[in-house]
């Protein structure tokens, strides 16, 4: 049932270091009766801060459904658009599934990627490149 409304009136939602954070007056207009009552139970019990990973597991659960993937992509620069459709591209052909690309940028990996799909991490940095020849070197001298 759409259209369900819950409210609360300045419920603790954490407790992170004495700062609290408030949850109040918040209508959901657009939600099933099952998400109004899951979140008012949440806020009931001052549990709203694990809302995050709730939603990110939901998401999860959503995509595997749809045959997709999410790969964490690290990045030295900002990619451009034809570089994350290429990258996606050929994601898709070695996962056999639709990935979506999630960028983000480490400028200390000095060049390179950091891709992580599942449990599959592939790391062309040259950060970690730099770091493999420095372990050779220590063996060596």
């Amino acid at each position: 049932m759409h259209g369900a409304k819950i409210s609360s009136q300045s419920l603790d939602a954490s407790k992170d270091g004495g700062a609290n954070r408030y949850w109040t007056s918040t209508t959901l207009s657009s939600a099933s009766t099952t998400v109004a009552s899951t979140l008012g139970l949440m806020a009931k019990n001052r549990r709203l801060f694990v809302l995050p990973e709730l939603v990110a597991q939901v998401k999860g659960l959503i995509a595997a459904h749809r045959g997709e993937v999410t790969a964490e992509v690290t990045a030295a620069t900002t990619l451009t658009e034809a570089q994350t459709t290429a990258l996606a591209e050929k994601l898709k052909a070695s996962v056999g599934k639709d990935v979506k690309i999630d960028v983000t940028v480490d400028e200390s990996l000095i060049g390179g990627l950091v891709v992580k799909v599942g449990s599959r991490m592939i790391d062309t940095s040259i950060r970690s490149k730099l770091s493999a020849l420095q372990n050779v070197m220590k063996e060596v001298g």
